[in-house]
């Protein structure tokens, strides 16, 4: 995989947290629209929705860790974090093909964040918590999707 230029790379990573929390805090705005039923909403949660998944898949391109587990794992993790987003979008919007997106993402996103757990663990990686935390909240909102999908194809 190519990297991002150094300029850009850098960036991100000095400012990756402020941008997530930001583009979470215009999630949650967008939520609240769609819930109050205003026009357009599920035109600005689709927008709303594709920038941090946009925002995830551009930082699988960032440079990681030393160690070629971490690094891999780091990549998979920010694509798997990116399908699901994707994935709740295709759940909220009633599309076909989020409980596939879905299954995608939340196996991948698990099985990275066992390596990463191990990592931690171990004290081979530094640039863990903000992983945990997203695969806490991002895999909890997509086991959620997950089961309601499931749910609803059974009745």
């Amino acid at each position: 995989m190519t990297q991002l230029p150094e300029g850009i790379s850098t960036w991100l990573r000095n400012h990756e947290i402020k941008i997530e929390l930001i583009l979470a805090a215009l999630l949650a705005l967008a939520f609240a629209i769609k819930f109050l039923g205003l026009n357009g909403a599920d035109d600005i949660l689709m927008i709303t929705m594709l920038a941090p998944a946009a925002f995830y898949f551009v930082t699988a391109f960032l440079a990681s860790q030393d160690n070629s587990m971490g690094i891999i794992s780091s990549k998979v993790f920010s694509i798997a974090s990116s399908v699901c987003v994707i994935g709740l979008l295709f759940s909220f919007l009633k599309l076909p093909g989020a409980k596939e997106q879905l299954t995608i993402g939340l196996l991948s996103m698990g099985a990275c964040t066992i390596v990463i757990i191990y990592l931690a663990v171990t004290g081979r990686t530094q640039k863990f918590v903000p992983m945990l935390i997203r695969t806490i909240v991002l895999g909890g909102l997509s086991l959620n999707a997950w089961f309601g999908l499931n749910n609803l194809s059974a009745h």
